[in-house]
Formats: C-alpha cells, structure tokens, sequence
C-alpha cells in the first residue's frame, strides 16, 4: 500500500496544446469543501522553461492534477481554471506559483431566466439551474423528497437562484468535478473507502467539539424572556463504542457535543464531497460512517513530507 509516489499535470492551453508534466519539482495543495465557493488549489512548478511558463501562464487554461502511488494507480485530485500566475525564486531556482479554481466561470456569470412553483420537486428546479450553468447534477434522497416553500421567479445569478430555492427547504449546494451537488445533510453515496491504520490513517482521528458559551446569571428584575433556539449540532454517545482505549481511569472529560470529526491519511485520491465513508481507530473503535464535508490534500516532491490528505467529517 502507497509504495511509490507518482503524479501527473495536465495543462490545457487557450492555445489548444496540452502539457503534460510529470517529471518536474512541484508543490501542490487545495481544499475541497460543500461550500458554495468554488474550490482552491495552488500549484507550484519549479524549473520549467520560460517558454513553457509563457504558454502556462494565460487566463483561462484549464488545469487537472492527480496522484497516487505505483501500487494503486493515479487518481485526480482536482482541476480548474487557472486565475493567476507568478514566477517566484525564494532561492537559485525559478518557479512559477499558479492559482486555480474549480468551475469559477459557472459559478460567477452562469444566469437563469425561469419560474419556479410552490410545490415544485426541488430536484427538478436544481436540475434545470445545473444547465443554465453547463454542469452536471447530483441530488442526494433527502434533497429529492424536498418540495419548494415558495413560487421563485426572475433573472438573475444563477448561484442567487440556486440559494433562493435551497435556503427555504434547509437544502445545500456545491459545485464539485463540473457538477451540481444538492442535499440535505444527507450523502449523496455510500462508499466504500475506509480508513483505518492498515490503510493508510495517520495518528488519532480529532473530535471538533462545539461547546455552549457560559453566561453570567442576571437578576430576576433584568431577565427578559427569551426563545430557545433547537440546537442543530447532533450528539453522539461518549465513550465511543467498541473503542479500544479505556477512558474511565484519568481521561479528561470534554465538555461539549461533537460537531465534527477530523482525520489524517496519506495522500488519497477517490473520495469526493458528499461520500459516506468509515472510520475505524484504537481510540475511537470501528464501525464509524463520517459522511465527508470537507477534503484538503497536499503533496511536495522538493522533499521527503509526507503526501497526506485531510478529512472532516459528521458522524452519522
């Protein structure tokens, strides 16, 4: 398992050439996650020519980077359009640092001219937004038992009318891999990936706690009354079933409810926004399904770091 790092750039050119890089210095990272915004990369190529650079370096060029290992294959990590490009030389050897976006050109001058009933399947609506922007389109089952709360009508932005229709029913949306994503704090699939030591996790998975602010008791004179809000981050039993370390002797007890869950592995490629996926440890046990909320990866071949990517996640 993960013997062997390997990496491919594939650049496409306004041009129409492609480059394809796979034997330069280059240090990579970027941040998938279900926010609307498109998704971040940063990519920097050390050594390659000035021709080269000046054929890189135009907006518009579209850019797609994966890796992987020798005993598993490539597998793409990200790609988008290229936004910036700099030559940079913090020692003997020039490099040009690039910034990229995934679907930057959908997302900011994508417009919708359509009407929208009340009552209407909120699939439907987000499927015929997704070809005003020439994406693809993905709606998760508790996204597609939803129906609009409210007739929407008009022209405007399409990110405008996508919040417009989603808000309303609690809906989410992103834009992963040229594709529309819309669900309901759900997943949108089942996957197969897990995680545990034998497969590539690194250290102990990190609860993200939320922990209520504390307030000062106010005199009966000065209290107003006020309305509780329904607190919509889920609790989990603690400890951990089939956990493998014994907290009842010393641990410190986190005050608080489990937000999130975040996790190191080597550098893995094939898990996307949205999948469910398992978890398994010594100090959290097995049998754990994450649905994946956000993805970072990052990889450098100017030195011997680790290739690692980084998961967070809520426990369903």
């Amino acid at each position: 398992m993960a013997w062997g790092r390997i990496f491919q750039i594939t650049i496409n050119c306004t041009t129409g050439e492609t480059i394809t890089i796979d034997d330069v210095d280059c240090d990579f990272s970027c941040v998938r996650d279900k926010e609307p915004q498109p998704n971040e990369a940063e990519l920097t190529l050390w050594g390659i020519t000035a021709d080269t650079q000046n054929q890189i370096a135009v907006s518009g060029s579209t850019i797609s980077v994966a890796a992987g290992y020798l005993d598993e294959g490539l597998l793409t990590l990200t790609q988008g359009e290229l936004i910036s490009a700099v030559t940079v030389k913090p020692a003997e050897v020039y490099g040009l640092r690039i910034k990229f976006y995934e679907s930057l050109i959908p997302y900011r001058a994508s417009v919708t001219k359509r009407s929208f009933k009340k009552g209407q399947s909120l699939a439907d609506a987000v499927r015929m937004v997704a070809s005003d922007m020439g994406l693809g389109c993905q709606v998760s089952k508790g996204a597609a038992a939803l129906t609009l709360e409210k007739p929407v009508s008009g022209v405007a932005l399409s990110r405008d009318v996508l919040n417009s229709l989603c808000k309303p029913v609690n809906a989410g949306w992103s834009i992963q891999y040229q594709s529309l994503q819309v669900t309901a704090g759900d997943s949108l699939t089942q996957g197969s990936a897990l995680f545990s030591p034998d497969s590539g996790l690194l250290g102990a998975p990190v609860l993200k706690l939320h922990t209520p602010r504390r307030h000062k008791h106010k005199s009966t004179s000065t209290t107003s009354t006020t309305k509780k809000k329904k607190s919509s981050v889920a609790t989990y039993p603690w400890p951990p079933k089939n956990s493998h370390t014994d907290y009842t002797k010393g641990a410190r007890r986190q005050i608080g409810t489990i937000e999130a869950i975040t996790w190191r592995s080597v550098l893995r490629g094939g898990v996307e926004i949205g999948d469910k996926v398992q978890l398994e440890s010594p100090s959290l046990g097995q049998e754990w399904w994450v649905t994946i909320t956000k993805i970072t990866h990052r990889f450098g071949t100017k030195d011997m770091s680790v290739w690692e990517s980084q998961f967070e996640g809520v426990i369903e």
